[in-house]
């Protein structure tokens, strides 16, 4: 099954570990690969003091790119004594340079952090950048945190290429957006949804539960064309089994895809069986869940229900016509999926001679 509808947007970036050395001859050394590294090694070398300086040469030769505007605040440990971390701090130092000099942002401002590895506290619009898990992070206002990616590039390269990965950052803290965002920061998983990082799965599942109530909430009456239906939706616990099974598909995604995908996906079933029920398209509507594939009719004038198999699908039955397949709409617009049922409920045949 594809994955489709619920305009997902995914962001999964690598971060290269750099390696540096506290020997090497006072001033700037520059970017070096050291003899017997890896292919695609990349590694630093900073002079007996580390700073900026060591990647003059590169920052040199830095350009303007496209400005992506806005403000970029940079929150950086304190330098301590062990001449490694000095290096490492002084590499975060020049990309942040790196940024400043090839003006994509309108400012750019660096603070000393004591508080390493968390999430700056604060709600204000804007880039943030933070030392999180030996990386580098960055999010934008309270959307969610990805890790700035790294590539065994020089800085004048690198930086040349980080306008759409900052573009895409800014979309995650939109909060008219339906997409799920999910990243990885070392060994801990975090969730975007309407400009709001969450760090458990729980959480970012009542919130989808919560908007599609809002959604089902807009559906305004049509009118009536029968007096009682049944719409049955899957289980939660089948539709994240498919939504997993497929998501499996996929190489390099992370673990949890298909349940935040199958999460996502039941919100959206539930809010267009609500809506239904909402729209008085029935006198009486009850909204069941429950795992068929063929249901019997029953009491009933018109059953609708959707195969957990094929959550991109609902099926409709009237009262002495043929079963009719529709395709799902997922839209914060109820009153369009209810023309999409109306419309399907106009087509079913009858058996009947």
């Amino acid at each position: 099954m594809p994955l489709r509808k619920n305009a997902i947007l995914l962001c999964a970036v690598l971060s290269v570990l750099t390696a540096c050395s506290s020997g090497g001859p006072v001033g700037p050394t520059g970017t070096i690969t050291t003899a017997g590294a890896v292919s695609n090694g990349y590694s630093f070398k900073c002079s007996g003091t580390p700073s900026v300086n060591d990647w003059s040469a590169e920052l040199d030769a830095v350009h303007p790119q496209n400005t992506i505007g806005g403000s970029l605040v940079a929150l950086l440990p304190q330098v301590g004594p062990d001449p490694r971390s000095a290096c490492t701090i002084a590499m975060f130092e020049a990309r942040i340079e790196a940024m400043r000099r090839a003006k994509l942002f309108d400012s750019v401002e660096i603070r000393r952090n004591d508080s390493v590895g968390l999430r700056p506290q604060t709600e204000a619009d804007g880039f943030w950048i933070w030392s999180e898990n030996g990386a580098l992070v960055a999010s934008y206002g309270r959307g969610i945190r990805m890790i700035l990616p790294v590539n065994p590039q020089r800085l004048d390269g690198w930086v040349a290429g980080l306008t759409t990965f900052f573009v895409n950052l800014k979309k995650t803290s939109d909060q008219t957006s339906a997409a799920i965002n999910l990243s990885t920061v070392g060994l801990s998983n975090y969730y975007g949804y309407r400009g709001v990082e969450y760090l458990d799965l729980n959480d970012v599942r009542s919130a989808l539960l919560a908007q599609a109530d809002l959604t089902a909430a807009k559906t305004r009456n049509v009118a009536e064309i029968g007096r009682t239906a049944l719409v049955m939706v899957p289980t939660e616990k089948a539709v994240i089994a498919t939504w997993t099974a497929s998501a499996q598909k996929i190489p390099n995604m992370a673990n949890n895809l298909g349940v935040t995908l199958g999460i996502s996906s039941y919100a959206s079933i539930l809010g267009q069986a609500k809506a239904i029920q909402r729209s008085g398209l029935f006198r009486q509507t009850a909204v069941q869940e429950t795992d068929v594939t063929d249901p019997d009719i029953g009491g009933y004038d018109a059953i609708i229900w959707m195969k957990s198999t094929d959550t991109g699908k609902w099926y409709l039955r009237r009262k002495g016509r043929t079963t009719v397949p529709f395709k799902a709409l997922v839209t914060e617009e109820p009153d369009k999926w209810i023309s999409v049922v109306t419309d399907a409920l106009s087509k079913t045949p009858t058996d009947m001679p």
